[in-house]
């Protein structure tokens, strides 16, 4: 899972964009859609949210 948030988080940065917590859902979408269930959403806002936070 967390391969999956830096690979999300690495697309979505990857034209020079700082992601604040404000892009959290930004980045939240596409990890829910790719993880589908496998896991638990608060653990997946966890993990994102640790690795945008400043």
């Amino acid at each position: 899972m967390e391969a999956i948030v830096d690979e999300v988080i690495s697309s979505l940065t990857a034209d020079g964009t700082e992601l604040t917590m404000r892009q959290l859902g930004a980045v939240m979408k596409p990890v829910t859609a790719k993880v589908a269930g496998r896991f638990d959403g608060k653990a997946v806002s966890e993990i994102v949210r640790s690795r945008i936070a400043p």
